[in-house]
C-alpha cells in the first residue's frame, strides 16, 4: 500500500502520530461507507425477499381459487364449456399484494385439469409461475344416466352419453346407450352398447344419494352473490293443478328469487303448455305431469328437477323437456299406459335411491348428455378434488 505524497509531506511537518491520526480518519470513512453500502443492499435483499414470499402466496391463492371455481362452477364469475376457464389480473386484496393470471384447460380424460397460475408482484419486477394437474370427482357432470341402485333400461329408453351406476345394469332388447357404461356389477344386456362395458369399484362413483335443499341458496349475478329464496309453487296452484292446460303458463327468476326455484311440499299436477325456466323442488311429493308442452329450463348452475318422491305420467299423449340435471329419489313411472309420451332430458340423470326403475310403459324417454347443462354439482357432499403433479 502506498502512502499519498501529502500525507508524507505532513507527516514530515507534523510528525508520525497526526499521520496516524489521519489514517485512521480516512480508514474510518471508507468503512463507514462500506457499512452504509452494506445496509443498504441487505435492506434491497430484504423487500426483495418480501416480494418474493408475496408471490409465491399469491401464486398458490390463484390455484386454490381455481380449484374452488372447478368444484362449484355455479359460484364461478364465468364458465366454459361447463367449467372455470381462469381470469387475468385478479387480488386478493390488502392482506395478499399483487396480482395472479389463471388459466385452466381440460385434459384428457375429461375430468383432469391443468391449472397455471402467474403471479406479479407489486413493486417490484418478480413473478412466480405454479403449474397444477387435478382430478375432480363431480359425478354429476360425467354420465347421461347415474344410478345408486340397480337399474333395468326398457326398450323404450335410448340413452346418448356415459351411464354409470353403483350395483347393477341390464338392458331390455331394443333399449340403446350410444356410450360407455361403467357398474360394479356385471349385468344382462339385451340391448345395445356402442361403447365398452366396464367393471370399476364402488370408489370411482360419487353419486348423491341425498339432494341439497335449495329453499334458499346464494346466487352469483355478476357483480356480488345475493341470497335467494325459492318460491312455492302452491301460490300458482288451482286445485292442485299448475297451468290451464289450454293458455300458456310461464314462471321463471325473480327480484327475490334469481335462480327460478320452486318448490313444493303438497302432491302438484303440471299440466300442458307449462314452462318454468329455472328449478322444479318437490319435497317428500310424487311430480306428475298430465299434459304436453311442458318444459323445465334449468338456470346456469342449478338443477332443473329435483323429486323426492317419485316422477309420474298421467296423460295418454303429452311432450315433457327437461335441460339441466334431474335427480330423483324415488322411480319414473306412468299412471296407466302413455306409450304416447315423449320424455326428453338433456343434461344428466340421476337416481339417488336404492330402488329406481324406468316403466316400460311410459312412453318414449330419452336421455342426452350435456356438459354445458350439466354444470351442477352441489346436488349432495361428495364433490372433491386431488391433486395429478405440481411444477413451480
Amino acid at each position: 500500500m502506498q502512502i499519498a505524497p501529502h500525507i508524507l509531506k505532513m507527516a514530515r511537518r507534523h510528525g508520525m502520530a497526526t499521520m496516524l491520526v489521519l489514517c485512521v480518519v480516512a480508514l474510518t470513512s471508507v468503512l463507514g461507507l462500506a457499512i452504509l453500502a452494506n445496509s443498504s443492499l441487505q435492506g434491497v435483499v430484504a423487500q426483495n425477499q418480501i416480494y418474493s414470499y408475496g408471490t409465491d402466496c399469491v401464486a398458490e391463492s390463484g390455484i386454490n381459487l381455481a380449484e374452488y371455481y372447478l368444484l362449484n362452477p355455479s359460484k364461478a364469475p364465468l364458465l366454459s364449456s361447463g367449467y372455470y376457464p381462469g381470469e387475468t389480473g385478479i387480488s386478493f386484496g390488502s392482506l395478499i399484494s399483487g396480482t395472479v393470471d389463471i388459466t385452466v384447460a381440460q385434459q384428457i380424460p375429461t375430468d383432469h385439469y391443468l391449472i397455471t397460475a402467474r403471479s406479479h408482484a407489486s413493486g417490484a419486477s418478480l413473478s412466480r409461475t405454479i403449474t397444477k394437474q387435478v382430478q375432480t370427482c363431480n359425478a354429476a357432470q360425467k354420465y347421461a344416466l347415474e344410478s345408486v341402485g340397480s337399474i333395468n333400461i326398457p326398450a323404450n329408453v335410448a340413452i346418448t352419453g356415459n351411464v354409470g351406476v353403483l350395483n347393477t345394469l341390464s338392458l331390455s332388447k331394443n333399449a340403446t346407450i350410444t356410450g360407455n357404461v361403467f357398474t360394479v356389477v356385471s349385468g344382462t344386456n339385451n340391448g345395445s352398447i356402442s361403447g365398452s362395458t366396464n367393471l370399476v369399484t364402488s370408489a370411482y362413483f360419487s353419486i348423491p344419494t341425498t339432494a341439497t335443499d335449495y329453499r334458499t341458496y346464494y346466487y352469483y349475478n355478476g357483480t356480488s352473490w345475493v341470497r335467494g329464496t325459492a318460491t312455492n309453487l302452491s301460490s300458482y296452484t288451482l286445485f292442485g293443478n299448475l297451468g290451464l292446460g289450454i293458455l300458456p303458463f310461464t314462471l321463471g327468476p325473480t327480484t327475490t328469487n334469481p335462480a327460478g326455484i320452486y318448490y313444493t311440499t303438497q302432491p302438484i299436477n303440471i299440466l300442458s303448455n307449462v314452462t318454468i325456466n329455472g328449478t322444479v323442488m318437490t319435497i317428500g311429493q310424487d311430480l306428475t305431469f298430465a299434459g304436453s308442452n311442458i318444459n323445465i329450463n334449468a338456470q346456469s348452475g342449478f338443477p332443473a328437477l329435483i323429486i323426492n318422491g317419485n316422477l309420474v305420467n298421467e296423460n295418454l299423449a303429452g311432450s315433457l323437456n327437461v335441460n339441466g340435471v334431474t335427480w330423483l329419489s324415488g322411480v319414473m313411472k306412468s299412471s296407466g299406459t302413455v306409450n304416447g309420451w315423449t320424455l326428453k332430458f338433456t343434461g344428466a340423470v340421476i337416481f339417488g335411491g336404492s330402488t329406481p326403475s324406468i316403466a316400460s310403459g311410459m312412453g318414449n324417454v330419452t336421455m342426452t348428455y350435456n356438459a354445458g347443462s350439466s354444470n351442477v354439482t352441489h346436488l349432495g357432499p361428495d364433490d372433491s378434488i386431488s391433486g395429478v403433479y405440481w411444477q413451480q
